[in-house]
Order: C-alpha cells, then sequence, then structure tokens
C-alpha cells in the first residue's frame, strides 16, 4: 500500500520521470538524446550560453565543484550530506528535482519488485538538532519509510530491532556497516523484505553474504551520494547500472567528476566521487540497455586482499561487528577485546593469503560522527 503522503511530497514531476527512466531502460537513444539536451539545458543555466553542438567540450572547461560551492541558493528544499568529510554541507535541490532524484531510486527497487511508496526501513546516519532529527522523521513517514538514526550507541539497534519485529517491510535501506551491525546483534526478522539495499558505504562480500541469509533476501548495493543523488544500482544479475538520464560522468587521472543533469536552483557541474568509476562493456543479462560502470578502487590489489582476508577468516569464526584493517606497506588489524576470537581468525587468514599482520586489541572502536564506520583504510 502507498503512504498517504507521497505522491503530495514528490508532486508530478515524480512520476514524469519515473515513466522516462523505465522507458530508458530499452532505448539507449532515447537516453542519448536525453542526457545530452539535460547537460546543455544545466550550462546555460549555469551561464554557457555558447554551448553549441559539443556540450561535453564546454563542461570540461569547468572548474569542478566543492562541498562549499553546494549552499549558494536559500528558501527552497536542501539536502544535507552526511558530514563523513569533517564538513557537512546542504545542497539546494528544490522540489521538482528532489521528486526526480528520488524517482531515480524507485527505478532501482522497481527491479526487485517494490513498488514506489511501499513500507521501508532506513538505517542511516545524520548530522543535526531534534529539529531536523525530526523533519527527516516526518518526511520519510510521508514516503512509506520509517527511519533509524545510526549512533555509536546501542539505542538504534534496539530501535531498528523494534521495528522489524513490529511491521512488514517491502525493503530496507541503509549503510553496510549498521546493516552488518545489526545481524551481528542477533536479528531474527519476522517478515523477510523483497530487497536490502546497502548504501553510503563500501559493501564487502563478507557483509554481503551475512546480511542475505540474516535478512533472507537479495542485498543490492547502491552507489552515489547527497550531493549528487544515486549515481549508479545494482540490478539481479550484479551489474552496477549508471543512472545515465541523471549523471554526466567525466573520468579525470584521479578522480570521477560528476555533473547533475537535473535542474536544480543551482547547478551541479564536475563534483569529484568519493570512488573512481570505470565504464564496464557489453550488455547485461538482465536485459537492461542502461550503461555499466565499475568502482575501479575495488580492482586494486589492497581491496583483492581484504576481500579474501575477509572471506576466509568468515569460515573460521563470526567476524565482529567493528573491526578496522590498515594497508600502508604493511596490514594492521585492529578490534575491541570481546572480539578477540574474530581479530586472531582474521590475522590467520592473512597468513594463508601470505600477508604479515600485526594484531592490535583496544578498548572501542567507534563509528563516526556521521553514522558511518571504516573497515579498510589504506593509502593505495
Amino acid at each position: 500500500m502507498r503512504a498517504a503522503g507521497f505522491s503530495l511530497l514528490l508532486g508530478a514531476a515524480f512520476w514524469a520521470e519515473l515513466d522516462l527512466l523505465r522507458r530508458g531502460e530499452s532505448s539507449p537513444a532515447l537516453v542519448e538524446e536525453l542526457r545530452r539536451a539535460r547537460l546543455r539545458a544545466v550550462l546555460r543555466q549555469a551561464g554557457y550560453t555558447s554551448v553549441g553542438v559539443s556540450p561535453s567540450e564546454v563542461l570540461a572547461s569547468v572548474d569542478p565543484a566543492g562541498k562549499l560551492d553546494l549552499s549558494r541558493a536559500t528558501g527552497t528544499l536542501r539536502r544535507r550530506t552526511s558530514g563523513s568529510s569533517g564538513h557537512a554541507a546542504e545542497v539546494a535541490v528544490g522540489r521538482a528535482a528532489y521528486g526526480q532524484l528520488l524517482a531515480a531510486f524507485w527505478r532501482a527497487l522497481g527491479w526487485w519488485g517494490v513498488e514506489p511508496g511501499e513500507p521501508g526501513l532506513v538505517i542511516l546516519g545524520a548530522q543535526g538538532g531534534p529539529a531536523r532529527l525530526l523533519f527527516l522523521r516526518t518526511k520519510d513517514r510521508a514516503l512509506g519509510a520509517r527511519r533509524v538514526f545510526v549512533d555509536d550507541g546501542p539505542s538504534w539497534v534496539e530501535a531498528a530491532l523494534t521495528l522489524l519485529a513490529r511491521h512488514r517491510f517491502a525493503y530496507v535501506y541503509g549503510y553496510p556497516s549498521a546493516l552488518y551491525e545489526l545481524v551481528a546483534s542477533g536479528l531474527e526478522p519476522r517478515w523477510s523484505p523483497r530487497v536490502v539495499v546497502a548504501t553510503g558505504e563500501p559493501l564487502f562480500g563478507f557483509q554481503r553474504r551475512t546480511i542475505q541469509e540474516a535478512f533472507g533476501a537479495p542485498v543490492t548495493e547502491e552507489f552515489g551520494c547527497t550531493e549528487i543523488g544515486a549515481v549508479a544500482s545494482e540490478c539481479p544479475e550484479g551489474s552496477l547500472h549508471l543512472v545515465a538520464e541523471q549523471v554526466w560522468l567525466e573520468a579525470e587521472p584521479t578522480a570521477t567528476l560528476a555533473t547533475s543533469l537535473v535542474r536544480r536552483p543551482v547547478p551541479l557541474l564536475r563534483y569529484p566521487l568519493d570512488e573512481p568509476l570505470s565504464e564496464e562493456r557489453g550488455r547485461c543479462r538482465c536485459g537492461r540497455l542502461l550503461p555499466r560502470v565499475r568502482l575501479a578502487r575495488r580492482l586494486s590489489p589492497v581491496w583483492r586482499a581484504f576481500e579474501g582476508c575477509t572471506g576466509l577468516a568468515a569460515e573460521v569464526a563470526p567476524l565482529p561487528a567493528r573491526f578496522v584493517a590498515t594497508f600502508h606497506g604493511t596490514w594492521t588489524l585492529r578490534a575491541e577485546e570481546k572480539d578477540r576470537v574474530g581479530l586472531e581468525a582474521l590475522c590467520g587468514a592473512m597468513g594463508r593469503l601470505g600477508f604479515q599482520a600485526r594484531a592490535v586489541l583496544q578498548g572501542r572502536l567507534p563509528r563516526g560522527a556521521s553514522g558511518k564506520f571504516r573497515y579498510l583504510e589504506a593509502s593505495t
């Protein structure tokens, strides 16, 4: 059943965009025409009137945006970043653009049989005072979702477990670290959702397997950020499909730059993403003709070593809800005192892979101010 305030909050722009996105799945020509038209419109809005036939060349001449460039518009609907980088920024969006961004989210949920406005559980962090948290809860309830705010204490785990025991959710959406910690706390959901969406952090194999088994539902990944919105979403065949109708990507030597093709009060041009993307060629077995991308950092030797280590260790003992693997030329593994067995399993797995790792037990590994938790820290 769709939430009563869903259409009222998102408006006609949501439904028009959702229809357009769904039609684009089978028509690369439609998507490409739309992308170029939207890029020209965004550049003209930004003051670049001589766009001509090559808007991509004009875009390449624009200086990349930073977080401090995001908050120039006032008096409009805004989204606030989590602050995990140390600086929380507010992004001017506007109601119509917000509806369009949510259409990309719901298109991807539709790949798993979830219809717009069906009930969901959102497990994310947030910064701000009581008024902001109340606004977020109220907004999510209008969209059919219940929100649990992740922080460093235990109360959010209890709140999420209670909601999962009382309500049947079509989807669960949250940080991979929070979903994994929830499972480690003894999750036994009364009903299985149709899909669990991991977002906001890297999703590792050990998390995916554990979360999927506990929830009894497939786990999929969304890559994006608050500033841009969804950049790519994973389909049931395991491909990350680019939200090509709403995002224009440029590959730079040190970063991937994203331009929002959704008309906002202030255009967002060439914004650096946290993780580089590379194109994946060929058609997806799911049948959708949308472009596919890979998260390039996850092809690195350090990432693969961590995935191999955690995969082997999980065969020996349950991995801790919180641990950190650091690589700066050599490996260091840290866990809390209560997780000695899990840390020993991780060190043993590193040894079997041919790596030496220093083990450190400590009192507590806290979550960041945004509620996020970083399992892998590496300089390369």
